[in-house]
């Protein structure tokens, strides 16, 4: 009975022990902010949010108008790459398949999964390319809509190289990259609008 009860009395020690931490560990991040953030003049008429979760204990650390709607900022961007490259690996899938057979002749059709890597020089190693090289006859699946414009993308930056539009067989990353090498001479990837190319001026690049 006795060793019991010193079980019991060392449980509710520890269970203790670890509010009054937590409890700390909130005031001490709720004291920061108010002084870094939330009473800083430079910033605090600004949108903030902030909210900190311990899985382990599956507590709420600290949590100031977190519920608000946000645009996403680089910092979700970071952990959303982190979280994916964590538990989705180094890889993903290229493409979907399946093959039959029509009067003896072996079809190979095939539905795109959005692979943003696909014919991006600087992705080297093409085994999606390499694969469909391979087939003899290709059938394309009817492709589902996909909205090419992302919610919460800012107008400001759709010139950009990185808002191309999202499409469901993305090929160069949907973008055209040309390079000028002297008053002559372009360099255009896809090698397709080489002939499609007309260069009015050095700075100006009519496709037609």
């Amino acid at each position: 009975m006795k060793h019991s009860f010193s079980k019991i009395l060392f449980i509710l020690n520890y269970s203790l022990l670890i509010i009054l931490s937590s409890c700390s560990v909130s005031k001490q991040i709720s004291k920061q902010a108010n002084i870094i953030l939330l009473k800083d003049s430079s910033i605090s008429t600004g949108h903030i949010g902030i909210c900190i979760y311990e899985p382990a204990t599956n507590k709420y650390w600290y949590d100031h108008d977190a519920t608000h709607y946000f645009i996403p900022a680089s910092n979700t961007k970071l952990f959303t790459l982190y979280a994916g490259m964590k538990y989705l690996g180094d890889s993903l899938v290229g493409l979907r398949y399946q093959t039959y057979s029509v009067s003896s002749e072996t079809i190979t059709e095939i539905t795109p999964t959005a692979d943003p890597t696909f014919l991006l020089s600087e992705f080297k190693h093409q085994p999606v390319f390499d694969f469909l090289k391979s087939q003899k006859k290709l059938v394309l699946n009817k492709l589902p809509y996909l909205d090419p414009l992302g919610m919460g993308w800012a107008w400001d930056d759709y010139q950009e190289t990185f808002m191309a539009p999202r499409s469901t067989f993305p090929m160069y990353g949907d973008v055209v990259r040309i390079k000028w090498n002297n008053k002559d001479s372009l360099s255009i990837v896809p090698k397709y609008f080489h002939k499609e190319s007309q260069m009015t001026d050095v700075l100006t690049v009519v496709f037609t």
